[in-house]
């Protein structure tokens, strides 16, 4: 039998495991947030950042996607969080991110993406887009909503349109 990874992004099911009946034919985590780290570098100026993610394979690629490049353009990461898959409460790792550095990545997916903006703003104030950084959790459809004006202007990671894009160009893409 032969397996098709139509869309996982953690690194291990071909870098680690390397079955032979398993096949990749789209990006990973790392791959999709690499560009991140120029553009915080870069564009950004960030000189210094925090990481948070989920405690799985997928976040830490996506993690490591970011670190490296951000790493190779002169940047340094000074803290790394990483909550248990499934966390409810964010409030203790939220504490943990420090505010002294020039911004954030943030790893954190489903439904523990707004539960922990919402504990880092109780617990650290207002969130600032420039100074965030999310992988493509960031743009699930439906978060878009909750995110709101206080994230608009951050960048987000990728794989591709977003799942509700209907412009010609998307559709186009989607047909052929």
């Amino acid at each position: 039998k032969t397996f098709v990874d139509g869309s996982a992004g953690a690194q291990d099911t071909t870098l680690k495991v390397q079955a032979p009946n398993f096949f990749r034919f789209n990006g990973d985590g790392a791959q999709w947030n690499a560009g991140l780290g120029d553009i915080a570098a870069n564009k950004l100026g960030w000189k210094t950042a925090a990481v948070v993610a989920d405690d799985y394979s997928f976040a830490w690629t996506s993690a490591a996607g970011f670190i490296a490049e951000f790493c190779a353009a002169g940047g340094q990461v000074t803290k790394r969080v990483f909550p248990p898959l499934n966390t409810t409460d964010y409030s203790s790792y939220a504490q943990q991110m420090p505010t002294d550095v020039d911004g954030t990545f943030v790893a954190v997916g489903g439904a523990g993406l707004i539960p922990f903006l919402k504990a880092y703003e109780q617990a650290k104030g207002p969130i600032e887009a420039k100074k965030f950084i999310g992988n493509l959790f960031w743009g699930t459809p439906g978060q878009f909503e909750q995110l709101g004006p206080r994230v608009s202007g951050a960048y987000i990671g990728g794989a591709g349109t977003a799942g509700d894009l209907d412009t010609p160009a998307a559709q186009d893409y989607a047909t052929n």
